[in-house]
């Protein structure tokens, strides 16, 4: 079993807050769509509402490695303690925004489910931590809405 990078309060504050507003701003462009944010910082990102109706889940975050508007990798990674969220009362979608939050990506909890784990040495834990390899082909880009159909959410 591989380590987790322990809970950074510093870089919680630094980003989370930028990326929730980021696809808070897109979401509101459906205004069918109601997001609640339920603030505990270790419970999932967002909740979201088509109209006054629970649907789904949004887990964001931003990956400062990734500076160009395109994606410059093969695999997108998340780390493996981020799986809690695949269990919900409601299905996850996963969002990450680039550095500069000029583009973004959108992955299921079912394709990232569904990809295969890797140890990866990083800069929080030097041993390795597991992290979901998700295949480019699963990725959906800078299209929530097509995100959210994937899902199975089509009254939106």
């Amino acid at each position: 079993m591989s380590e987790k990078k322990p809970f950074d309060n510093y870089l919680y504050d630094l980003w989370d807050s930028t990326g929730k507003k980021q696809i808070i701003e897109i979401l509101k462009r459906n205004t069918k769509l109601k997001v609640i944010d339920p603030i505990r910082k270790t419970d999932i990102d967002l909740l979201v509402y088509v109209e006054e109706d629970y649907k789904f889940n949004i887990e964001v975050e931003i990956k400062i490695g990734w500076g160009t508007k395109e994606f410059p990798y093969n695999t997108v990674q998340f780390p493996a303690r981020k799986e809690k969220f695949c269990y919900t009362e409601k299905p996850t979608l996963f969002v990450m925004f680039n550095k500069y939050q000029s583009s973004y990506l959108c992955v299921t909890y079912k394709d990232l489910l569904n990809s295969p784990l890797k140890m990866i040495p990083n800069k929080y834990v030097k041993q390795g931590e597991h992290f979901f390899q998700v295949p480019i082909e699963k990725v959906i880009f800078n299209d929530i809405n097509k995100a959210i159909k994937q899902l199975g959410i089509t009254n939106v």
